[in-house]
C-alpha cells in the first residue's frame, strides 16, 4: 500500500481530471459535428432555393414565347427573348448586367436579404445540347439541357 498520502491524493486528482477532460472532448466533438452538418444543410438548402427561383424565371421566359419562337429556340437550344427573331439575341451575356439573356444563357438576380453585404445572388442558367451518343430519348433532334450555376456562391 502506498504510504505517501499526498501522492495518492494527487493521483486521484489526476485520474478525475483525465476522466473529465475525456468527457469534455467527446461532448465538444459531438457538438462540433452537429454544427458542421447544420451548416452544410443550410448551404445545400440555400443553393436549392436560389436555383429553384432561377428556374421559375427561366420558365416564365419560356412561357412568354409564341409557339413558333418556342419551337425555333428549343430546336436550336437557345434562350432568346420573345421578340420575333434571333437578331435581338446576343451571343454572350453582357458583362455587369445581372438580369440578362443571351443566345445560350440567362442570368437571374435573386433577392437574398439574409446577407446584408450582398443583398442579391446571381444564378446563371446555361442551355446546351446533349450529344447524340449519350442521348436517352428518341427525339428527332438532340435534346437540350439547362445547367444552373450560382455565381460567387462560396459564402452561401
Amino acid at each position: 500500500m502506498l504510504k505517501n498520502k499526498r501522492g495518492v491524493a494527487l493521483l486521484q486528482v489526476l485520474v478525475v481530471a483525465a476522466l473529465l477532460a475525456g468527457m469534455a472532448a467527446m461532448i465538444l466533438r459531438v457538438s462540433l459535428s452537429r454544427t458542421i452538418v447544420a451548416r452544410q444543410n443550410r448551404k445545400t438548402i440555400t443553393a436549392q432555393m436560389l436555383i429553384e427561383s432561377c428556374m421559375a424565371q427561366v420558365n416564365a421566359v419560356w412561357a412568354d414565347k409564341l409557339p413558333e419562337e418556342y419551337a425555333r429556340d428549343l430546336g436550336a437550344c437557345q434562350m432568346c427573348q420573345s421578340e420575333g427573331n434571333t437578331a435581338n439575341c446576343p451571343a454572350a451575356l453582357p458583362a455587369g448586367d445581372n438580369t440578362a439573356i443571351s443566345k445560350n444563357a440567362y442570368r437571374c438576380q435573386i433577392p437574398y436579404p439574409q446577407d446584408s453585404t450582398q443583398p442579391y445572388r446571381v444564378v446563371t442558367a446555361q442551355m446546351t445540347s446533349v450529344p447524340k451518343e449519350i442521348e436517352t430519348y428518341n427525339w428527332a433532334t438532340a435534346p437540350c439541357k439547362i445547367t444552373y450555376s450560382i455565381e460567387n456562391g462560396v459564402n452561401l
